[in-house]
C-alpha cells in the first residue's frame, strides 16, 4: 500500500500538540504553574491584608478571583504559542514537501526531500487516531503524520489495524481529542 501526501505546518503544530499535552509531564507541569500562579496571587492579598489597608484589599481580591479563572486560558494559549515557534524552527523545512509512505511486508519505507527511511514493524510502538489525523509512533522516537483528508481513510484504517497486531502494537482512537 503506497500513501501521499503534503504535510502543512498545521499538521506538524498539531501533531506536537498531541505529543505535548498526552506527556506526563505537561501535566504535572500545568499544575505546578498553576499552583504558583495561585500562590503568588495569595501571597500578594496577605500583605495586602497585613498591611491593613482595606479597599486596596478588597481590590486585589477582586482582580484576584478573574485572574486564576483566567489563568489556565492563558496558560495553554502560551503553551500553544511556544510549541508553535519549535515547530516553525524545527520542521521549517519540511513544509509543503510531498511525503511518500510505502508498507510492505515487514518495513515501512518513508521517502520525502529530506531523505529516506525504512523501518520495520517490529519497532512500531502506538498508532494514534484522532478526528483528522493518524500518528504512527515507534520506540526508535520517530513519529509519522497521516492527514486524514488527503488519503481513503478506510484502506489506511484497516492496514493501521493490520500492523498494530503484525508489529504488537497498541492502537488508540482519541476521536474526541482537542487541545
Amino acid at each position: 500500500m503506497k500513501l501521499s501526501f503534503i504535510l502543512q505546518e498545521k499538521d506538524y503544530l498539531l501533531h506536537q500538540l498531541y505529543y505535548f499535552k498526552t506527556k506526563e509531564s505537561t501535566k504535572k507541569d500545568s499544575r505546578k504553574a498553576w499552583f504558583v500562579a495561585f500562590l503568588g496571587i495569595f501571597l500578594i492579598v496577605l500583605l495586602i491584608y497585613l498591611l491593613g489597608d482595606t479597599a486596596t484589599l478588597y481590590f486585589s481580591i477582586a482582580l484576584s478571583i478573574p485572574l486564576l479563572i483566567l489563568f489556565p486560558f492563558y496558560h495553554k494559549y502560551r503553551l500553544k504559542k511556544i510549541n508553535h515557534r519549535t515547530v516553525k524552527e524545527v520542521h521549517k523545512t519540511k513544509f509543503n514537501k510531498k511525503t511518500e509512505l510505502f508498507f510492505d511486508e515487514n518495513h515501512v519505507l518513508i521517502s520525502s526531500p529530506t531523505g529516506e527511511s525504512k523501518l520495520s514493524y517490529k519497532v512500531l510502538e502506538k498508532i494514534v487516531e484522532i478526528s483528522n489525523y493518524y500518528f504512527i509512533i515507534f520506540s526508535s522516537g520517530m513519529h509519522l503524520i497521516i492527514p486524514k483528508d488527503q488519503v481513503n481513510t478506510d484502506n489506511v484504517d484497516e492496514k493501521l489495524k493490520q500492523l498494530t497486531i503484525r508489529g504488537n502494537a497498541e492502537f488508540s482512537r482519541e476521536l474526541d481529542w482537542k487541545w
